[in-house]
């Protein structure tokens, strides 16, 4: 969490929700109520942001990877507890993690079933319904070009197929103006 905080301008509200989450799990670290509720004060009654702002639910985010200390079914439990815009923040909380452990230790996990359907019912430009494995071939796809112009080189692992991801220093690549946030906005 350190290294992509140094991602984030330390100007931008995220940068500020992130360090306000992180502080809150440090004060509470067996109470996730008093966590939230901190949270919850100072960004939605105290900001008056509104519970579905990706800079309130980006630290309930964080709140449920803390909680949830790498534990894939906890931390989605967390994730949807802690509430506001729960179903993308289990969601991208579990994306995180997923990112984290890999497919094969989270395919092992008790219970787990990834059915290989979407149903899309609520975006028209979409279509209705297509294979979850389509869809990460065309990821793999546009993240094989993405890692190839960046310095990376396709590699075998064992008789697989593979790609070694040239590193980069975490850094922010471009600064928010001074007042990012419009005259009127949050200072």
């Amino acid at each position: 969490m350190q290294r992509a905080m140094r991602a984030m301008d330390p100007k931008s509200v995220m940068a500020e929700a992130v360090t306000d989450a992180r502080s809150a799990f440090q004060q509470h670290p067996a109470d996730w109520k008093a966590a939230r509720r901190q949270i919850h004060d100072k960004w939605l009654i105290g900001r008056k942001w509104n519970d579905n702002s990706i800079t309130v639910n980006g630290a309930m985010v964080v709140l449920a990877l803390l909680y949830g200390d790498g534990d894939f079914y906890r931390t989605l439990q967390f994730a949807m507890a802690l509430g506001d815009d729960a179903d993308c923040n289990a969601a991208t909380a579990g994306a995180v993690l997923g990112y984290r452990l890999g497919f094969q230790r989270i395919a092992a996990l008790p219970q787990f079933r990834m059915p290989d359907r979407y149903v899309n019912k609520t975006r028209p430009t979409l279509p209705a319904e297509c294979k979850v494995s389509e869809q990460a071939e065309t990821l793999l796809r546009v993240a094989e070009r993405v890692i190839l112009a960046n310095g990376g080189k396709p590699i075998k692992i064992g008789a697989k197929p593979g790609f070694r991801v040239a590193l980069q220093q975490t850094k922010v690549l471009e600064p928010l103006p001074t007042n990012p946030h419009g005259p009127g906005g949050p200072k």
